[in-house]
């Protein structure tokens, strides 16, 4: 009697035909925040859904600038697995696009809900950073294991680290801080993820007791299996519009979401899946009342946790331009990124200056003056030498030209292949 061995991927499909597929009663977990936009002094309510009944939770909020903070100790989630928490934001709180995380303990599920914080407050510069670092390799394929070396920190102190993706989005899983030694050295050795996007990615250190933010920029070669893409990239609401991502494991399923062009979430398709190549082709079609300008799609695998973030834009006749832009969004060093903001008044002084990755800032020691229809445009060259991350380009109205008038915008970007 011959026997035959079945390929490793139907037999991976095989156990999962016959184990069933993953119960969606309880539905992908998702969260939201009511109010989605406010002041500092607003209380933001998050509300979870989806997780495991009955169990406990952690939470926390990324700024802005992507650094964490805590914010409720402890959550239980009820029978139904839905739970929420409340975060009132004190009257210094930076504006911008925040994000209220909740981690199932025992699920592990992981859901992101942002939130716009209004008004002028600035993102705090952090101290000036004698932290030096640097990683070996600079390089390598997904998967790589990466080591960062650290000096300059104070001495044993914790020191929180987090990723950024080529894309900019922020890792926002919490994890466990690196201690520094006598010396305020330290080492980090962190796993790229087997699904990671391929460009420049960033590491950012925090010292929890010094405030020392150091930044160190690495590649990642990109993986041609792992690739996303849109079809058609914009169209008016009504229209359908066509995903595809790879890259994920054989047939895993992916949780989706989108982003709309004020950064609140709302809820994408929910059946979707990966085929036995790992690939995966879903459809969303735009309400007639959605919003122009540009969303985001987001798909996650469940076991993977590959993560897209998908680009498109939904074309009205009623959208007003963007109050604030950069083209191209990433570009190499020697690359000339062109800046347009707006909400000035005509002939008002408006001041700008750069934030690089490693947390300093340049100043260019001149102003610029808003035409008629309140805009201001300008430009920037990265030098040769450039360090590679994400850079915040900020545009404020002159304190000092007696114009009642306080607008401010922060403008990111990437330096990097």
């Amino acid at each position: 009697m011959r026997t035959t061995t079945l390929p490793l991927a139907l037999l991976l499909a095989a156990v999962w035909l016959l184990a069933g597929a993953p119960s969606t009663a309880q539905g992908a977990a998702s969260a939201s925040v009511t109010p989605p936009r406010g002041a500092p002094g607003t209380t933001f309510t998050v509300s979870v859904s989806g997780l495991t009944p009955g169990e406990e939770a952690g939470s926390w909020l990324t700024m802005p600038d992507g650094r964490a903070i805590d914010a409720t100790p402890y959550l239980k989630a009820d029978g139904d697995g839905s739970l929420s928490w409340t975060w009132t934001s004190p009257a210094n709180t930076p504006s911008g696009v925040w994000q209220a995380v909740t981690r199932g303990k025992k699920s592990r599920a992981e859901v992101v809900a942002s939130f716009i914080v209004t008004g002028n407050n600035p993102v705090p510069t952090p101290p000036p950073s004698p932290a030096r670092g640097s990683v070996t390799p600079a390089s390598g394929a997904p998967g790589t294991t990466f080591t960062f070396s650290l000096e300059g920190f104070r001495r044993t102190e914790d020191v929180a680290y987090w990723p950024t993706q080529p894309d900019g989005t922020v890792e926002t899983s919490r994890r466990e801080p690196i201690s520094t030694d006598g010396d305020g050295k330290a080492t980090l050795v962190w796993q790229a993820p087997a699904q990671a996007q391929g460009g420049a990615w960033v590491m950012t250190f925090e010292g929890q007791t010094s405030g020392y933010v150091l930044q160190v920029g690495f590649t990642i070669a990109a993986n041609p299996a792992a690739q996303a893409s849109v079809s058609p990239a914009s169209g008016p609401p009504g229209t359908t519009f066509t995903f595809q991502a790879g890259g994920f494991n054989v047939i895993e399923w992916i949780d989706t979401w989108l982003e709309r062009p004020d950064g609140s979430p709302t809820h994408g398709p929910m059946e979707v899946r990966a085929d036995g190549d790992g690939l995966a082709s879903w459809t969303w079609t735009a309400p007639a009342d959605a919003p122009g300008g540009a969303w985001t799609m987001v798909a996650q695998g469940r076991d993977s946790e590959r993560i897209y973030r998908i680009a498109f834009s939904i074309e009205r006749d009623d959208t007003p331009p963007p109050p604030a832009s950069v083209t191209p969004a990433q570009g190499a060093p020697g690359t000339t990124f062109t800046f347009s903001a707006s909400g000035f008044l005509y002939g008002e002084r408006v001041g700008y200056w750069l934030n690089l990755p490693d947390g300093s800032i340049q100043s260019f020691g001149r102003e610029l003056r808003a035409d008629k229809e309140g805009r201001v445009t300008w430009s920037y060259t990265a030098p040769a030498d450039a360090p590679p991350g994400v850079y915040v380009m900020a545009a404020r109205s002159s304190q000092s030209d007696g114009v009642d008038n306080d607008v401010s915008h922060a403008i990111r970007f990437v330096v990097g292949p």
